[in-house]
């Protein structure tokens, strides 16, 4: 599926009330992963089979790694790899700051993740990661779309105000290297009621030219039966959203008839959409 490209391989793991509505029998890998740091470990140093896969080193509140096995874990995945990544929530980065500066060379990758906050919170942050000393790539991640709004918050034919994207636009003014996000997705896990026909039809189309998300929402009691008329609205705007004529999710939607997908489906197209936009110049 890569196609020989290069990935990073972030294994998810999460901490006590950091995510709520959670239904567990979804997410068995995560928690196996949560009560076992050693299988934690032992599946990043598995990629080292794969010579495009890099391990991330996920650092976040509950999930810390002393100072000394920080060290050993990654010396341990630079006998397997060529590269190693680490991911660290900005409010752990001092107490890493100097290991960091040690030990990652120009191969490397440091994430800093500032959650769903905005740059304009965390600027004394980032500027103390720019001034931060490394030979190894720096790239800022970010949440930018809020769990608090649900789908029928979302404005209706017009680029939404709910979803702050200026990480996208900002990283390079503080010397970074790149930019991770959730491309237009939520920072959610799979809830007990998720998956149900019930809730507001939302489409979430993003372009670059604007660093922003055009929205399209339909009546929340039509359900998944609500993503007709999502399809028909966004196929009037296509001149506009895709002038070039070679979006991937808008060829799907265009093939689209009798039935409409659902919320799975229009996760896919939102960060289909999200991936070709950013990846075009």
């Amino acid at each position: 599926r890569l196609n020989g490209k290069t990935s990073f391989i972030d294994f998810f793991r999460f901490y006590e009330n950091e995510y709520s509505d959670i239904d567990f029998s979804k997410i068995n890998l995560p928690l196996n992963l949560n009560n076992d740091t050693n299988y934690y470990k032992e599946r990043l140093l598995e990629l080292g089979e794969f010579n495009n896969l890099i391990p991330v080193i996920s650092l976040k509140k509950q999930h810390k790694l002393g100072t000394y096995e920080l060290i050993d874990f990654i010396g341990s995945l630079r006998e397997l790899n060529n590269s190693v990544a680490i991911r660290i929530t900005d409010d752990l980065f001092d107490d890493y700051e100097e290991t960091l500066e040690s030990i990652l060379g120009e191969k490397d990758f440091v994430f800093l993740d500032i959650r769903d906050n905005t740059i304009a919170s965390k600027e004394i942050e980032l500027e103390e990661f720019e001034e931060f000393t490394t030979s190894a790539k720096k790239v800022l991640l970010n949440s930018p779309r809020s769990t608090q709004y649900y789908n029928n918050q979302y404005e209706n034919l017009a680029f939404t105000k709910l979803i702050d994207n200026e990480v996208a636009a900002r990283y390079s003014e503080f010397s970074l290297e790149g930019f991770g996000d959730f491309g237009g997705l939520k920072d959610k896990l799979p809830s007990p009621n998720g998956g149900g026909g019930n809730g507001a039809a939302l489409a979430l189309f993003y372009l670059k030219e604007n660093n922003a998300f055009f929205s399209v929402a339909n009546d929340s009691t039509l359900g998944l039966k609500g993503y007709q008329k999502v399809v028909n609205e966004l196929l009037k705007y296509r001149s506009v959203l895709d002038h070039k004529n070679d979006c991937p999710a808008f060829k799907k939607i265009s093939e689209m008839s009798g039935t409409y997908g659902n919320w799975s489906t229009w996760n896919n197209l939102t960060l289909t959409r999200y991936i070709h936009q950013q990846s075009t110049k």
